[in-house]
């Protein structure tokens, strides 16, 4: 059969569903299928061979809403491997819902060949949506004219997270405009709703990324995370697994990490305590943990 090309007008879940949807009417199968995104240059084998979709309905499918969700979260994560086109998302999306229009349900069982990579970047997208929520910092700006953000925010998450990042904000940040830019888009709250642009607007770019140097936020981040450092609990490997250090950048604190670790694992250790703390009167005890219980 010949290869039938299918260009998406825009990289999101719905533009993919509807041509799925035809796709599957036509009984045409996934290795029949090469799926390009909006910006794509052509595929190295694209050539005039391939076709449109035959207008030829055979066979319809109804999906529950957790597939549905399921599949629209896999949508959204973005391969970073040379090997692995961004594209490929859409193959992996159309191979699972061609099994299940054929009575397949072990497509979307975790131990399936497809259902695992199904889980798994349902897992990662979930995962960088948490990254976001946690290490995300708005800025608040001054407003020039009305309807413009107060507080903005850059952020570059490995996945698409979009829509989880305006629900999450939405609902924390009560009346106030805000924004948050990325390469992917940016996202746009004020109290009552939220709205996704893509791609992101260079006006939205300007604002997130124009961060006053004396900015009062900054000043209270860097110094509460000072305050709160605990020298005698620094463990290196557990803060880059909980905070892994591309997101240092986005985080006021970001460039204290490395000095206070540093500072934690040549010496002050043994004092247990913030400088601030220790030039207060009174005395320091030292103290060597492998021996703190032997018996006398």
């Amino acid at each position: 059969m010949t290869l039938i090309t299918v260009t998406l007008e825009s990289d999101t879940f719905r533009a993919w569903r509807a041509h799925a949807r035809h796709l599957l009417a036509a009984d045409i199968a996934p290795e029949h299928v090469l799926w390009q995104d909006s910006d794509s240059s052509g595929d190295l084998f694209a050539d005039a061979s391939c076709q449109p979709c035959p207008e030829v309905v055979t066979r319809r499918l109804t999906l529950s809403r957790r597939a549905i969700d399921w599949l629209e979260t896999a949508s959204r994560f973005l391969p970073h491997s040379l090997h692995e086109p961004t594209q490929s998302r859409w193959s992996l999306l159309y191979r699972i819902v061609w099994r299940l229009a054929r009575g397949d349900g072990a497509a979307l069982l975790a131990g399936d060949r497809d259902g695992s990579v199904l889980h798994q970047r349902i897992k990662a997208v979930e995962h960088e949506a948490h990254h976001l929520h946690a290490f995300l910092r708005f800025h608040r700006r001054a407003i020039d004219e009305s309807g413009e953000p107060e507080f903005v925010a850059w952020f570059e998450p490995a996945h698409d997270v979009l829509q989880e990042a305006g629900e999450h904000f939405l609902a924390r940040m009560g009346q106030r405009r805000w924004l948050i830019a990325t390469p992917l888009g940016a996202v746009r709250g004020d109290g009552e709703r939220f709205d996704i642009e893509r791609p992101c607007p260079a006006q939205a770019r300007q604002w997130a990324r124009a961060i006053p140097e004396d900015d009062e936020g900054t000043r209270l981040w860097r110094l509460y995370y000072a305050s709160i450092f605990n020298p005698a609990r620094v463990n290196p490997r557990v803060t880059r697994r909980q905070m892994p250090q591309r997101f240092w950048r986005y985080l006021d604190e970001g460039d204290l990490i490395r000095p206070l670790t540093l500072r934690a694992c040549h010496g002050d250790q043994q004092v247990a305590q913030d400088q601030a703390v220790g030039r207060q009167k009174g005395h320091t005890i030292h103290y060597r943990p492998a021996s703190a219980h032997d018996a006398e």
